[in-house]
């Protein structure tokens, strides 16, 4: 059970709040969170990056990060389609690919996502983004469409730039930020905000060859590359200043630089004046480690001292400080590789840092103050590979290797995984047990006793390897049990305090998550979506909305996936307001099935449809309540159209007949409940047409325009609000010309032509009927092809139809219209005046007058963006596209001067907004890079607005039928599941501005 919580949000300091009170609707949810923890990244800002990844639904993934100790709430930074993220070098932003779009956020969730482009691409593996070390920029390739190298500012300022128009794999941006680096059969430098073309640095190379591998210097001014440039397949070693002032010089001396392992390009040391590389010189077939000044002003210096024919250097590693180099090599026995050090000017003779070895060294990294080398080796048994360290510095010539094993005795049945990490002056390792399970353990890297730091969860638990931080703590994944998910867990690496969950509560539709809510027609109730027991899991629940009692569940406890799960839960209610209808597998169903009961849950929801397969959505609820109207399959490829009394009294009945290509494509039920009008192909497959029936199916369904030939189809359709007539748009005059039509909804007359006849390719692109359904509205391209205009008509056809807009600009258009409650006017927005400009415009319904402007001056590149209805007046944001939009509110004839409500940039950008019932006051959210707020302001404009209440994202919000409070679905600071709040208005003072 949920228990009521009254909630005291966060309000900001330039705003005094009225006396409003918020109470959560929705309640706290406590049961566990099914989810699968897929992924760990260390920013290196003290927290740590994962994503989780639905068991249900894994096209999508949702990105979280929390502190590593805990201390702080988890935050939920981006959902998006794949595990690929890219951090800014502190940390402190991340980058990826979401809903189609490249978007940037702060790793602390203080800041809102950021769209910083919008592109296709194939698939994930073919996506990945870099973030410039200042974290000001970000670099990424298009895979679909054109092939191009981006760049574009990741607080989203400005326009994306085309850096390069081929493939790029793998560009480089420089340390200072300014620019970006690529090879693409040559090697090109491009300033990072695109202010120049890329120049190519490498310059000419024989027919056939390229060039790859490329490393930039620390300090940014030089940039080492490799290409077979002199000879195709003969690949050198080449250095060229990073900004193209002078030519390239080669480093390797003639001989073939060999690269076959990624770690193993060029390595500069941190100094910038040495390149540390493996090349195929003295003796064919025998690949040593040499060293050369960046500059090329001196020879290469062998560093791997005198080997033997056949032997080689496989793999190497420059210390942090810049003075040794690590490597293997079989120097002592062909195929046995051993671990090496040696100084990267050549100083003396290069040392054995592994001791004897049965096998061979695998893997090996260096501490970070470079004084000791940990490596994996089967040192003692071949096979058996264990974890070594050696100090790396104070060796002498001759002195055996002072190795130290760091790894417990294993087990039989255990292996050492190759992943080891080195954290300060401690190394994690994990093992390996039968069953699948891992332990892990942190040991002094100098040796000493090996500490457990996985904990044991029992029967059906589980635990990852354990990933150390920079910070020295230690995170890993785990399970308690096969129901309860996977979560995150850290811990010291001493292990000095036990494991903590940081995880935080999960998304997906889990628990606390409100999916949806409808407000009962006198406002005193709410029914929402959420899913509270399971995740992705959604049931339905009734609340009054004053909070006076919990929430009561109304659709009984559902076997997975729930209520329409991953989507919007399809509920429709009465009109009275006593029942409700909501698709669902209630009953352990593999399909849908639809149900219908008593809103306040007194009795069990009952299904209604029959035997059929799955319900799909779309279903109407008839405003008299008497019956519901449903689509299901038939079969996998056809559908019927159904109706059934809501209270269940008879089975259903199909509407439409079998045969065809048999899709229902869309339907809607007459205002009175009396008629259903639905579009179909049931009678020639492919062929659209559009039919009338009675919903209680007492007799058989008829055309609604009568026999056309066979390559015209019905396109729109709209009803009336009376049920005296059906308007939609055919070609059924000429084919390809989509006029618009009205008729009878009983289809006792034929259809009459409300427009001028269209030539081909015009269409009618929306209808709609006034409020008495004496006129329709439309938009077409009537006069001249493809300039949308609005138009209205009588819609009987009884007198030619009128255009409501004056003629626009070249390239103008009317984009949408609405009515006024009282049916005398239509708003319409248009780039009428100025192409590009879209504005607001107020017109009688008949055209008796010229249609006014009601909105204020725009300023330069702004738009009206969004506009609704109220008795009297009107509502408009004004702004940037996915930018700072302000509210306004103008009368609706223009008889006086747009009026701003939303206060300005202290505001901040407004998002949501609706008027009261009685269209004298307007609440509406904004955000201004923090939280969003709620407002409450009157219509006029006469006063300044008042915050309400501040919330991590407010989502959807409704007036209440009284006025007396507005219910909305948000969500609180570091929780990213939205719940349900009511919060109660306060009465507005008469304050004038």
């Amino acid at each position: 059970m949920r228990s009521l919580a009254l909630v005291v949000p966060f309000i900001p300091a330039a705003f005094a709040p009225l006396q409003a009170q918020t109470v959560e609707l929705s309640g706290t949810f406590t049961p566990p969170i099914v989810g699968n923890v897929e992924f760990l990244r260390f920013p290196g800002n003290g927290r740590v990056v994962y994503y989780v990844r639905d068991p249900n639904f894994t096209s999508s993934v949702d990105h979280f990060s929390v502190l590593l100790d805990g201390s702080g709430p988890r935050v939920d930074l981006v959902q998006s389609a794949g595990a690929s993220i890219a951090f800014s070098a502190d940390g402190n932003r991340a980058v990826c690919y979401a809903s189609g779009s490249l978007v940037t956020t702060l790793t602390d969730g203080s800041g809102p996502v950021i769209t910083v482009d919008s592109y296709p691409i194939e698939s994930m593996n073919n996506y990945s983004p870099y973030i410039s070390p200042d974290g000001q920029w970000v670099v990424y390739y298009l895979t679909e469409g054109p092939i191009e190298l981006r760049s574009a500012r990741s607080d989203g300022s400005g326009a994306p730039h085309v850096l390069y128009s081929a493939h790029v794999p793998l560009p480089v941006i420089g340390p200072d930020s300014t620019r970006v680096f690529f090879c693409s059969t040559d090697l090109f430098m491009a300033p990072i905000d695109g202010s120049a073309s890329a120049l190519n640095l490498s310059g000419p190379h024989v027919t056939g060859g390229s060039v790859d591998n490329l490393v930039v210097s620390p300090d940014g001014t030089r940039v080492v590359y490799v290409g077979d440039v002199e000879a195709v397949g003969f690949e050198e070693m080449y250095s060229v200043s990073s900004d193209g002032s002078a030519s390239p010089v080669k480093l390797s001396a003639g001989g073939e630089v060999q690269y076959p392992f990624s770690l193993d390009k060029p390595s500069i040391t941190p100094n910038g004046n040495l390149v540390v590389y493996r090349v195929d010189r003295e003796i064919d077939g025998n690949i040593e480690l040499c060293s050369v000044r960046i500059d090329g002003s001196a020879s290469p210096v062998e560093l791997s001292g005198s080997m033997g024919s056949g032997r080689d250097v496989t793999r190497l590693l420059v210390t942090p400080d810049g003075r040794r180099v690590l490597y293997l090599a079989d120097r002592d026995v062909d195929e046995q590789f051993e671990l090496f050090v040696a100084s990267v000017e050549g100083l003396g003779q290069p040392m054995k840092l592994s001791g004897p070895v049965a096998g061979d060294v695998r893997e090996f990294a260096v501490s970070a103050d470079s004084s000791y080398a940990v490596y994996r080796a089967d040192q003692a048994q071949v096979g058996q590979f264990e974890l070594f360290s050696a100090p790396t510095r104070k060796i002498r010539r001759g002195d055996a290797p002072r190795v130290v094993k760091l790894n417990l005795p294993l087990a039989p049945g255990t292996a050492l995984l190759s992943e080891f990490q080195i954290a300060g002056r401690r190394v994690v390792y994990t093992v390996s047990l039968p069953g699948g399970r891992y332990e892990s353990f942190s040991v002094p890297i100098h040796g000493g006793p090996a500490i457990p730091l996985t904990p044991d969860f029992g029967p059906g638990g589980y635990v990852g390897p354990v990933q150390a931080s920079p910070e020295g703590i230690g995170v890993f994944e785990g399970s308690q049990g096969a129901l309860l998910g996977e979560r995150i867990f850290s811990e010291p690496l001493d292990a000095s305090s036990a494991p903590a969950d940081i995880t935080g509560p999960l998304g997906f539709g889990s628990p606390g998550e409100v999916n949806t809510f409808l407000l009962t027609p006198d406002g005193q109730h709410a029914v929402y979506a959420a899913g509270e027991d399971v995740a992705s899991m959604l049931e339905l629940h009734y609340v009054p909305t004053n909070g006076s009692l919990p929430a009561v569940e109304i659709s009984g406890t559902m076997p997975l996936p729930g209520i329409n799960s991953y989507g919007d839960v399809k509920t429709q209610m009465s009109a009275d307001g006593a029942r409700v209808a909501y698709l669902a597998r209630q009953e352990g169903d593999t399909v849908r099935a639809l149900y219908e009961g008593p809103i306040d849950g007194s009795a069990p929801a009952e299904k209604r449809t029959g035997a059929e397969g799955e319900t799909f959505e779309g279903f109407v609820l008839a405003p008299d309540g008497e019956h519901l109207v449903y689509r299901a399959a038939v079969t996998p490829f056809t559908q019927g159209l159904y109706a059934v009394r809501a209270d269940g009294s008879l089975p259903p009945a199909r509407l439409n007949i079998a045969g065809g290509g048999n899709q229902v494509l869309d339907f809607a039920v007459s205002s009175n409940g009396a008629r259903v009008v639905y579009r179909s192909d049931e009678l020639v497959s492919g062929k659209s047409e559009l039919f009338t029936v009675p919903t209680d199916a007492n007799a058989t369904r008829v055309r609604l325009h009568g026999l056309v030939a066979g390559t015209r189809d019905v396109g729109l359709f709209a009803l009336d609000p009376t049920s005296q007539r059906v308007a939609f748009s055919a070609d059924h005059g000429i084919d390809n010309a989509f006029d618009l039509w009205s008729v009878p909804i009983d289809a006792s007359s034929a259809p009459v032509r409300l427009n001028p006849a269209l030539p081909a390719g015009r269409e009618v692109r929306a209808i709609r009927f006034s409020s008495d359904g004496q006129r329709v509205l439309y938009t077409v391209d009537q006069d001249t092809d493809q300039v949308i205009e609005l138009f209205s008509a009588p819609s009987d056809g009884s007198a030619p139809a009128v255009k409501l807009n004056v003629p626009p600009v070249p390239g103008g258009n009317v984009a949408d219209f609405e009515l006024d409650p009282d049916g005398t006017r239509v708003v319409y927005r248009a780039d009428q005046d100025q192409d590009n400009e879209g504005e607001l415009y107020s017109v009688p319904l008949d055209g008796s007058a010229l249609p006014v402007k009601l909105n204020a001056p725009l300023a330069p590149g702004t738009d009206v963006l969004s506009f609704s209805v109220a008795p009297e007046r009107v509502l408009y944001t004004e702004g940037f596209f996915q930018g700072q939009a302000e509210l306004h509110s103008v009368p609706l004839d223009g008889s006086a001067s747009a009026r701003h409500l939303s206060g300005g940039t202290a505001v901040g950008a407004v998002d949501l907004f609706a008027f009261s019932p009685s269209g004298t006051r307007v609440v509406f959210t904004a955000t201004n890079v923090g939280p969003d707020t709620l407002f409450l302001v009157a219509i006029d404009g006469l006063q300044a607005p008042h915050a309400l209440g501040s919330f991590q994202t407010i989502e959807e919000l409704a007036f209440t039928a009284d006025g007396a409070r507005v219910v909305h679905r948000s969500s609180l600071p570091g929780e990213p599941n939205a719940r349900l709040f009511s919060t109660r208005m306060p009465r507005l003072g008469r304050r004038p501005r």
